[in-house]
């Protein structure tokens, strides 16, 4: 029995193999040429089958077993005709493929030096990349420091000038009274006139300006009132005002027309009379105060004050000038002894 048997499956298997080659014959027949007449092969596989006992079972498994390598081989055949197709979009995608390996290779470029770097290397850089920062920061602050340094000595600088300002006074830097020659000036300019050297009327005026505003501005500084005239600066055209009678004014300038020159007497009288009144002021403050030139009316060290084109209207004149450098010396020291004492 066991020989039989093993003769039987010698035998099927021989028939297996013959019933596989002309499968494959067929199918790839079929396949590769749509003209080929399998009936030959399909009257032996029938006649095959009829002279041998077959197992229809392990029969429908080999022509499966063909038939899905037919088809693999259809679909490998289907694919190798679509070479051209698929070689034309390889070819594409290769083009637009370059575009971007170009622009990958230019990032790798500019990434190469870090990209070389080990991990030493790459801590030594941030290391000197710190370096750099601190060191800029460094600057930055010692920058800083200079500029601080330097606006605290201009600060110490500008506070000592300050001291010095304020223990100095606005009036005696912004009024200069001194003499040249017979005359007595006030900021460079002469008040008075003589027959071998005359004077300007404009200078004249300029003058008792300049004479008008330093006496305003002491009597606002030392809050004194006057009694009878104020003094108005106007420049070269100042006056002087009744304090009970406004709209009455008195000229502190005058030009070759004689009719002024009454009011303008009258207004230099009123001006010596001022500055007797402060005087009178200063003395009650310090009673060690005095003129050096007694002012009477309309004398000043008994020299009229009175207009004349002589020496002695002019020696006047500076004899007042005098007398208000005085007051003016006066208010300054003043106002320093405040000072001190509100420190």
């Amino acid at each position: 029995m066991a020989t039989a048997t093993q003769v039987n499956d010698d035998d099927l298997q021989g028939t297996t193999r013959s019933i596989r080659s002309l499968l494959e014959q067929l199918c790839f027949a079929q396949t590769r040429d749509s003209q080929f007449e399998p009936s030959s092969i399909l009257l032996r596989l029938t006649a095959l089958a009829e002279t041998e006992e077959l197992n229809s079972s392990k029969l429908s498994a080999l022509l499966d077993t063909v038939l899905r390598e037919r088809d693999d081989y259809v679909n490998d055949d289907d694919e190798n005709g679509d070479d051209d197709e698929l070689d034309s979009a390889i070819a594409e995608i290769t083009a637009s493929n370059e575009q971007i390996e170009r622009q990958i290779d230019a990032l790798k470029a500019r990434n190469l030096q870090l990209g070389e770097l080990g991990v030493g290397e790459l801590a030594e850089l941030e290391r000197k990349v710190s370096d750099e920062l601190d060191d800029g920061n460094d600057a930055r602050i010692a920058r800083h420091l200079d500029a601080t340094v330097g606006l605290r000595t201009l600060t110490s600088q500008t506070q000592k000038k300050l001291q010095v300002f304020s223990r100095s006074d606005a009036l005696n830097e912004s009024f200069y009274i001194s003499h040249e020659g017979e005359f007595g000036t006030i900021n460079g300019l002469r008040l008075g006139t003589m027959p071998q050297e005359p004077v300007e009327w404009n200078e004249i005026n300029a003058a008792f300006g300049f004479a008008a505003m330093l006496l305003d501005a002491i009597s606002k500084q030392v809050g004194f009132d006057f009694f009878v005239w104020r003094v108005r600066p106007r420049g070269s055209e100042s006056l002087m005002v009744n304090i009970q009678n406004s709209t009455q004014t008195l000229n502190l300038f005058c030009n070759a027309n004689w009719l002024w020159k009454s009011s303008f007497n009258a207004g230099i009288s009123a001006f010596a009379d001022c500055v007797d009144e402060m005087a009178d002021f200063a003395r009650r403050e310090d009673p060690s105060f005095f003129l050096p030139h007694r002012i009477g009316p309309s004398t000043v060290n008994a020299v009229s004050v009175h207009y004349s084109n002589s020496e002695s209207w002019t020696r006047a004149m500076k004899y007042l000038l005098t007398d208000l450098k005085w007051l003016l010396t006066w208010a300054a020291r003043r106002k320093n002894l405040s000072m001190v004492s509100e420190k």
